[in-house]
């Protein structure tokens, strides 16, 4: 074999493993292009999360605005005066929080007074949780006004499927046109010991 045809078949495996990688390069860029569309259409329609709800009445307020929150009421109703929250740790409910779509109370002064939460997914089903207002300011109609408010969230509007658990406010969520279960027998849960996390997950906290 002369040195001639030796360099022949390094230029030929050469360019071989060039047009290898030219396939691999076109392919990646093929598969790129496909997660991008694919991507785009799972964002397509979710909501703006830098967009604010917000609703007024007799100078009450309703807003989703988060920077408006204040987290340490929100925590120490819920850990110390709620019935359905105190097994929970702060930092479990911190990281609840951030994974919801939260609803603030306010009174005419700008103070927090009641508070919402709703698990969701935008788009079939939608869990209502964590409702309360402050003792001194109930019966006045706010409660319901609150849980009214989150079913008409523009985000939520076409979400056909809507949950609840209570334990003695059925009358509240039933002027909003919650009602028994059509049928228990369909449903099932889970409930599983867990050790809460060690480490609090921050959830934007209103300016001091």
């Amino acid at each position: 074999m002369d040195l001639q045809s030796v360099g022949n078949g390094s230029v030929m495996k050469s360019a071989k493993r060039t047009q290898a990688t030219d396939a691999l390069e076109r392919q990646d860029k093929r598969d790129l292009s496909l997660m991008t569309r694919a991507s785009a259409r799972l964002h397509h329609g979710l909501p703006n999360e830098d967009h604010v709800f917000e609703v007024r009445r007799q100078g009450f307020s309703i807003s989703t605005d988060r920077s408006r929150l204040d987290i340490d009421l929100v925590c120490r109703f819920l850990l110390e005066e709620s019935h359905w929250a105190r097994e929970f740790s702060e930092a479990m409910l911190l990281r609840a929080l951030r994974s919801s779509l939260l609803f603030g109370l306010y009174a005419p002064d700008g103070r927090q007074i009641g508070f919402a939460r709703a698990i969701t997914d935008f788009s079939l089903f939608c869990y209502l949780c964590d409702v309360f207002v402050l003792a001194s300011y109930r019966d006045r109609g706010l409660g319901t006004w609150l849980s009214a408010t989150v079913l008409k969230h523009p985000d939520l509007a076409s979400v056909p499927t809507w949950m609840l658990k209570t334990s003695g406010a059925h009358r509240v969520y039933a002027r909003v046109g919650f009602g028994p279960l059509e049928d228990a027998s369909l449903f099932m849960q889970f409930r599983k010991k867990v050790d809460p996390p060690a480490v609090k997950e921050a959830v934007p906290r209103a300016p001091a």
